[in-house]
């Protein structure tokens, strides 16, 4: 069975500039992987019918993807792209076997979410219409820390998308 547009997006604990504590947001990530692939892994709680049935959507949306840092996602019902940058924290590389130790230069997960909120701030007014977060450290590997920032369909011009990939990678 191929998930279907009823399917509601997930509710996901963010962290939203100026906002206290945890917001909620609906949204379907990772309906993709990184190179545009469909993403099939617990299929019945995605919305992935509409496209798989229409190529030229999953086409289009494919085609405003950006490096390996985005995915297709569904938020509040409409498809766009997720941009998601990982990060490093005491915490998140504690006990990886391959750390060699980098983990005493690392700062706390909380300090690494305040200067994410900080950057986020700085970039929302540039991009307007894009939804900015930091999703709950569970929703990412290694429960890093990490940005988010959704680009409905077609918001964005290739030139605007590839300045914020890389405003996000600067973070």
């Amino acid at each position: 069975m191929i998930g279907n547009a009823a399917v509601p997006d997930l509710l996901v604990n963010v962290r939203r500039v100026g906002a206290p504590g945890w917001s909620e947001i609906r949204i379907s990530p990772n309906l993709t992987d990184r190179w545009g692939n469909l993403n099939f892994y617990a299929e019945e709680k995605k919305p992935l019918a509409p496209l798989v049935e229409n190529p030229d959507l999953l086409e289009k949306l494919c085609a405003q993807m950006w490096d390996e840092i985005t995915f297709v996602a569904r938020m509040d019902g409409q498809y766009g792209i997720l941009f998601e940058v990982e990060f490093c924290s005491k915490e998140s590389e504690e006990g990886i076997a391959d750390n060699s130790g980098d983990e005493d230069s690392l700062k706390s997960h909380k300090e690494v979410v305040a200067a994410l909120l900080s950057g986020i701030a700085a970039l929302e007014p540039c991009f307007p219409g894009v939804m900015f977060c930091v999703p709950e450290e569970g929703q990412i590997c290694e429960d890093r820390p990490a940005v988010w920032a959704f680009v409905p369909d077609g918001k964005l011009s290739d030139e605007d998308r590839a300045a914020l990939g890389r405003s996000l990678l600067a973070l």
